[in-house]
């Protein structure tokens, strides 16, 4: 007797296929490989809109950030980036004030002008009364500037309308470079002062008025020096990007440089033929930046301000070039090269 031949696995009946429970498998591989990505979306993982933590903020992103914090501020992209990056890249940053990005008024007017270094050395009004500092919105190139009146007074019930940040003493204690843009109104009268630091009328360790510029020890009487700045502050009625640098380690260098649009204006040595070294004309007493006056109120500015940058110490030519173009591009100011 011959055996029956099973029936070969290709013959066999298949059993059917469920065609819902298929249905949700797929859907569900779907919905997780969905949730995978926009997981990695979201972390900067994939796609071309995010960037990784690590990478430095593009062109665009400074655009966005600066037109969303200023909407009636055109910036280009170039300029903007420069903005963020450059002057806070260089060591010894102390204040930096941007006009751009950080100027706040309060209610009864007063205006609070915010420190982007980092040290919270944030500018404001000297009084909350009288004519006060006003942001213009379209100060130099359209760009936002703080505006000063002028009204100097030897009282500190009346002061000018001047701003003043709270930079301890000691700051400074190892040198200077000053950065400031800036336009005197026209017909600006009395003694204009840009930027300085002093002890009531003492420089602690500078002052700058008009065709003056001085360095000093305030707890010494006569411990000063003055120079004289070939072309007067109360003149610069263009706008304009003031350089000025303090030394403390020579008394055989220049100990005050300074430059507008990059041409030198002042070069003050030691012409002390005593005995007395520069530690007696150099001490950083002050416990106030002063914008548009000094330490006694009798010192005035008319004018806009649009960016002030300082640093602790005598720069590079190379950093002292670098900072300045960046101000020259950032606010349309030609200036030369600083040697």
């Amino acid at each position: 007797m011959q055996t029956p031949l099973l029936p070969s696995s290709s013959t066999q009946p298949k059993a059917p296929i469920d065609k819902k429970k298929t249905l949700f498998i797929v859907f569900a591989v779907l919905l997780l490989l969905g949730i995978l990505l926009l997981i990695l979306w979201g972390a900067g993982v994939i796609g071309s809109s995010k960037s990784s933590s690590s990478a430095s903020p593009t062109t665009q992103d400074v655009v966005n950030v600066e037109s969303a914090n200023n909407p009636s501020t055109t910036l280009s992209p170039s300029t903007t980036l420069a903005a963020v990056a450059i002057p806070a890249s260089i060591s010894g940053l102390v204040i930096w004030l941007d006009a751009v990005n950080g100027v706040i008024s309060s209610s009864s007017g007063s205006l609070t002008w915010s420190d982007s270094s980092g040290n919270g050395y944030n500018a404001t009004s000297l009084t909350t009364s009288g004519t006060l500092p006003s942001l213009n919105q379209s100060g130099i190139n359209n760009l936002p500037c703080v505006q000063f009146y002028g009204g100097a007074s030897a009282s500190t019930t009346n002061p000018p309308s001047a701003m003043m940040a709270p930079v301890p003493t000691g700051a400074f204690s190892g040198g200077v470079t000053l950065f400031v843009v800036f336009q005197v109104s026209n017909g600006s009268s009395g003694s204009t002062t840009v930027v300085s630091r002093t002890v009531s009328n003492l420089p602690a360790p500078w002052d700058m008025y008009n065709t003056n510029g001085l360095i000093g020890d305030s707890n010494v009487t006569g411990a000063f020096l003055v120079g004289q700045i070939s072309t007067s502050l109360a003149n610069i009625s263009s706008p304009s990007i003031l350089v000025m640098t303090i030394t403390t380690t020579t008394p055989t260098t220049p100990l005050m440089s300074m430059w507008i649009n990059g041409t030198s204006v002042l070069t003050l040595t030691n012409s002390d033929t005593s005995s007395n070294n520069l530690s007696s004309y150099y001490a950083d007493l002050a416990t106030e930046l002063y914008l548009g006056t000094r330490g006694d109120n009798t010192t005035t500015f008319v004018g806009l301000m649009g960016e002030v940058i300082a640093y602790n110490s005598v720069l590079s030519t190379t950093n002292l070039n670098t900072v300045q173009n960046y101000l020259a591009s950032k606010w349309g100011i030609s200036a030369t090269t600083i040697y």
